[in-house]
């Protein structure tokens, strides 16, 4: 990303509070305002380390979340409540030092004893449910894309067939059974390229290995020493090529491990994810046609946690334990994360999205984290029933905007899950996030998808540095995922001291405090100048989220 520069006209709006409840009393709230942002006096070159995104555009000239003078000039002495947040993802590493102290563990269940103690329909789930899992205690990893089940599920009624042979009440179906078609035939062009790829890097990393073997027993490389073999060695082919592709590749961080898993993650693209004779539920003992079929999954929500690492680094962002001094920092030390399994590569099952929301407002989470979403859906049906109970029940729902730089308005780009019937919203406690960046000159993350219509906030996505589960340390990830994470935390630090807000309150809190910029933007890597737009009209607040002002906007709800 290019430097930003070191002033900017920035001006952030004045807020009017007129909606319902607590919201029709609250006199007009000022966000603080400023007519220029100061020259810069932080560096942010070490990123991970300033974790910039808890900085404070004024204070800073960062446009972060504030959490720091959240803390500092908001919080100093004040004690919050314990918030649960439900983490609807991948599995999580419970164990991880940074996040252990901050997993959410069932009391009313008794670890083990093959009973369900609470009654709540899931056998010992001590920390959580994995809908993935397998009785035997193993759980899927990869499974089917939706555009797969949706081909499977109508060919024998659609293939062969045109528009005017449907149904009327068919063209729907019919219209998304050929949009599955066409996205199937794109992704299996893209994936026998890659797997090509992978496997050719595969296979030359195997021949470079047993050439370089001489030098470096066990792998073990070293830079200095392959640079020096380098100019021993220098214009002897094919030795020479095979150090310098050496070094290219300890310079980026190309291990043995990470080609294997590439090939791996190729093959099974091809094997699982596209195969329309395979049946990932088969392992599972489930019925996915059923959403009254609740018996399967298991209590095993750290399976396999090096490969499927998406739900530590989402939790990490929420919950890493923030005075250990370790590498990571959460949002809060009141936050418990509740590990909820649905997710492999692949898509989600809508029956597993529903259920598992269902699973954290009945097992008392007060907010839904889904770092996760799809351009298809079978049942979306069932996610809204679930969203409606979600929001009768006083739980928020805060849900990744995806990251193919789509605007969501458009048909073709509509992302599910979303709160929208095809009229209107159908809950008031669904929030979707887009990612903005540490740039103040190109705010957007060139991977967000944005609307103005099913966007409701921004919020930092770029440059996270959380937790890395396949070896028990840290990681640099961007996307929207680590946006709807730190949606997650703030919403959840807000509850925790302010924890008789209703959970539209809360929504209501969580976009109008945002901070506004008066900026253009890039809409991806490529835009010229002519292309650059309003950051303010990618979503429907136009801002960015901010935890100083929504506990500021909290404590004055709270007094009316």
């Amino acid at each position: 990303m290019s430097k930003f520069p070191t002033t900017l006209i920035c001006s952030l709006f004045v807020l009017f509070c007129s909606c319902i409840d607590k919201k029709e009393k609250l006199s007009p709230f000022t966000i603080e305002s400023v007519s220029m942002v100061k020259e810069r006096q932080l560096p942010i070159e070490n990123k991970d380390n300033d974790f910039w995104y808890h900085k404070d555009i004024f204070q800073d000239t960062i446009p972060g979340i504030s959490l720091e003078k959240a803390y500092s000039e908001f919080l100093k002495n004040k004690a919050g409540k314990e918030v649960i947040v439900a983490v609807i993802d991948m599995s999580v590493d419970i164990d991880h030092i940074d996040l252990k102290e901050s997993i959410w563990y069932n009391d009313d269940e008794i670890a083990d004893n093959g009973i369900d103690d609470d009654d709540n329909g899931y056998v010992d789930d001590i920390n959580g449910w994995n809908f993935l899992g397998y009785k035997d205690g193993g759980a899927s990893e990869f499974v089917n894309y939706e555009y797969t089940r949706i081909i499977k599920k109508y060919s024998e009624r659609f293939d062969g067939k045109n528009e005017n042979e449907i149904e009327r009440e068919d063209l729907d179906q019919f219209k998304t059974y050929l949009k599955a078609k066409q996205k199937y035939s794109e992704r299996m062009e893209y994936a026998k390229s890659s797997y090509d790829n992978d496997l050719g890097t595969y296979e030359y990393a195997l021949v470079m290995k047993e050439a370089l073997e001489p030098f470096f027993p066990n792998s073990e490389y070293d830079l200095n020493k392959l640079d020096s073999l380098g100019k021993v060695f220098k214009g002897q082919e094919p030795i020479s090529t095979y150090i310098a592709d050496r070094i290219t590749f300890d310079t980026y961080g190309i291990t043995e491990d990470y080609i294997l898993e590439s090939k791996i993650k190729s093959e099974e693209r091809i094997n699982k994810l596209l195969n329309l004779e395979y049946n990932d539920r088969e392992l599972i003992g489930d019925d996915e046609s059923d959403i009254d079929d609740t018996d399967y999954g298991n209590n095993v929500v750290n399976s396999n946690v090096k490969r499927m690492d998406h739900g530590t680094s989402t939790a990490g962002t929420i919950a890493a334990v923030r005075d250990n001094l370790k590498g990571a920092m959460g949002v809060s030390d009141n936050i418990k994360i509740m590990p909820i399994v649905i997710s492999g590569f692949g898509d989600e099952h809508d029956k597993d999205m529903a259920l598992a929301i269902r699973y954290a407002v009945d097992n008392g989470a007060s907010v839904i984290n889904i770092s996760s979403g799809k351009y298809f859906s079978l049942h979306e049906g069932w996610v809204h029933d679930a969203m409606r109970y979600a929001e009768k029940n006083n739980v928020i729902i805060v849900n990744a905007a995806g990251n193919s730089n789509n605007k969501l308005d458009i048909d073709e780009n509509y992302f599910y899950p979303n709160d929208y019937d095809g009229k209107k919203e159908i809950s008031n406690t669904f929030l979707k996030i887009g990612s903005s960046s540490f740039d103040l000159s190109d705010l957007k993350d060139p991977d967000s998808n944005y609307s103005k219509e099913h966007v409701d906030l921004f919020a930092p996505g770029v440059d996270i540095y959380t937790l890395d589960s396949s070896d028990g340390g840290y990681k640099t990830v961007s996307g929207t995922s680590s946006a709807a994470a730190l949606t997650s935390g703030v919403a959840a630090l807000v509850w925790s001291y302010y924890p008789n807000l209703t959970a539209s309150e809360l929504k209501y809190i969580l976009i109008n405090s945002g901070v506004s910029f008066n900026v253009m933007t890039n809409l991806n890597e490529d835009s010229d100048e002519n292309e650059r737009v309003p950051f303010k009209d990618l979503s429907k607040s136009g801002k960015i989220l901010n935890a100083y002002y929504a506990l500021k906007m909290a404590e004055k709800m709270n007094q009316n």
